[in-house]
C-alpha cells in the first residue's frame, strides 16, 4: 500500500516551529571571540555589535531582490559552486558569508579558518539554546507519516583561499545540527530533508520533499510553517498549507484568506486535521483520506473548520 492510501504526510518546519532558540546568545559568542582575537580593538566590538544588529535587514535585501544583490556578494567573494547556483533562490545565504562580510566593514582580517571556526562557535551556541517545544512534542510523538523540512542557513568553507559552498558538505552540517537538537528521536535520516542545493520554498524543494515521501500527489502533503511565504508556496506547488504563528507575528484576520489554516500552536493543529479527517469520513466514505484532501477544495475545508473551532 503506498502512502496515497493511507494518511496525509506532514512536512514541518523546524525553527520557531518544532523548536526556539536563543540567537542573542549567539550572537554574543560570535562578538566575545572577535574581542578575544582583537584584544587591541576594542571599538571594533562595538562596530561590529553595531552591524550584528543589521543582520535581519541585511537578510532580507538578500531575499527581497536576490538575482542581483546575492550574485554580486558571490562574485565579490569569488565564491564557486559545485553546482549551478540559481540566482532566483536565497539559498547561498550563509553565516561564513555574513562574517566575512561584516569583518571586513569593521576592518577585522579574519582567515578563512577563523571564519570557519567562528561559524561554528554560532552554530553550537545555537544548539546548545534550542529546545523543542512541549506542544511539538506531543504531536511528533502522536504523528505518523511526517518529515522535517530544514532551511537554515547554508553552510559555507575555505579551501585553496576561496570560498566554497559544496551542497554535500553544507547539507551534512545542517542534518548533524538538526539531529543535535533532539529531532533524531522522532525521525530518521531519511525523513529530514534539508535545503541543499535549493531551499524551500523553490519547487524544486518541493519536487524533493514529494520524491523522498513516495507520495503521488502534492495534495496529500501538508507543509507547516512559520513563514508565510514558505506556506504561500507549498500551497502554489499544490500542497496544504499550514501556517504556525507562535510568536504572534501576523494577524489571524488578514492571513486567514492566504493560507489553508492559521494556528497559534500544535495543539490546534491537531484539532485542524482531527476537522478535515472527520468531515472527509462523512463525505466521501469510499474514498482514502489523501482523496478527500485532493477533493475537497480549500473553501469546503475552511468552512467546516471554522463551524467547529473558532480558531478557523
Amino acid at each position: 500500500m503506498n502512502r496515497t492510501e493511507e494518511a496525509p504526510v506532514f512536512f514541518i518546519d523546524v525553527d520557531s516551529t518544532l523548536a526556539s532558540h536563543d540567537t542573542s546568545s549567539a550572537d554574543r559568542a560570535v562578538r566575545d571571540e572577535l574581542l578575544r582575537l582583537f584584544p587591541g580593538k576594542p571599538e571594533a566590538g562595538g562596530m561590529f555589535g553595531r552591524l550584528y544588529s543589521d543582520i535581519n535587514s541585511f537578510y532580507l535585501g538578500i531575499r527581497e531582490e536576490p538575482g542581483r544583490k546575492l550574485a554580486g556578494i558571490m562574485n565579490s567573494y569569488g565564491v564557486t559552486t559545485s553546482q549551478k547556483l540559481n540566482a532566483k533562490q536565497d539559498f547561498m545565504f550563509s553565516r561564513e558569508l555574513y562574517l566575512k562580510y561584516i569583518s571586513e566593514q569593521c576592518a577585522l582580517r579574519l582567515s578563512g579558518s577563523q571564519i570557519m571556526r567562528i561559524a561554528g562557535i554560532y552554530w553550537k551556541t545555537i544548539v546548545e539554546s534550542t529546545k523543542l517545544f512541549e506542544d511539538s512534542t506531543r504531536f511528533l510523538q502522536r504523528t505518523k507519516n511526517k518529515f522535517v523540512i530544514a532551511g537554515s542557513d547554508t553552510r559555507i568553507k575555505f579551501a585553496g583561499g576561496k570560498m566554497l559552498y559544496e551542497p554535500e558538505y553544507s547539507s551534512g552540517l545542517r542534518l548533524k545540527r538538526t539531529k543535535a537538537i533532539g529531532l533524531s528521536k522522532f525521525f530518521k535520516d531519511g525523513e529530514i530533508l534539508i535545503g541543499d542545493p535549493c531551499t524551500k520554498p523553490s519547487r524544486e524543494f518541493w519536487d524533493k520533499c514529494v520524491q523522498v515521501s513516495g507520495i503521488q500527489s502534492p495534495e496529500t502533503g501538508i507543509v507547516i510553517d512559520d513563514s508565510k511565504t514558505v506556506v504561500k508556496g507549498a500551497m502554489d506547488y499544490g500542497f496544504r498549507g499550514v501556517l504556525i504563528d507562535k510568536k504572534g507575528e501576523y494577524d489571524k484576520a488578514a492571513v486567514a484568506g492566504e493560507v489553508d489554516a492559521y494556528v497559534a500552536s500544535f495543539d490546534e493543529l491537531n484539532t485542524y486535521n482531527e476537522a478535515v479527517m472527520k468531515m472527509a469520513k462523512k463525505n466521501f466514505r469510499q474514498k482514502s483520506m489523501c482523496g478527500y484532501l485532493g477533493i475537497m477544495s480549500r473553501k469546503e475545508i475552511l468552512k467546516g473548520l471554522r463551524d467547529k473551532h473558532d480558531r478557523f
